[in-house]
């Protein structure tokens, strides 16, 4: 749907496909279109290192807010969605649940996601059967 004016009236026009408004020859300018953009001055080779020790470190520090947990089950065994709903001690399907843990720790450094927990399992023993 796309809206523009003729003359005095709204026409609206349904339907599919891509209704842009009316064509235009120029675009209003701001008064000062950088406001807020700031001026970058010249980096020098210090400049840069400074930058890319704090993007680490600020990289190092972002807290994936959540929480996991590790589920191992049994390749060779059909589970179908009822199976999960109706999960219980005695599933023959299931290995392993871990608790529920969270995804960081009171230390800002101490973040994991759940990248790092994926990469952390890799080469564990009988993976072709879990």
């Amino acid at each position: 749907m796309s809206v523009w004016r003729a003359g005095d009236k709204e026409t609206v026009r349904q339907g599919s496909g891509n209704f842009d408004g009316p064509p235009t020859a120029s675009v209003r300018g701001l008064k000062n279109p950088l406001r807020g953009v700031g001026v970058w001055r010249s980096m020098t080779p210090a400049d840069g290192v400074a930058l890319a020790r704090h993007t680490d470190d600020v990289l190092k520090k972002a807290r994936p807010l959540g929480l996991a947990r590790l589920v191992l089950v049994d390749r060779t065994k059909k589970i179908d969605f009822k199976d999960i709903i109706a999960l219980d001690r005695t599933s023959s399907w299931l290995l392993y649940a871990s608790p529920l843990v969270p995804t960081y720790e009171a230390d800002e450094h101490a973040n994991y996601s759940l990248v790092r927990r994926a990469w952390s399992l890799r080469g564990m023993p009988e993976h072709k059967n879990i």
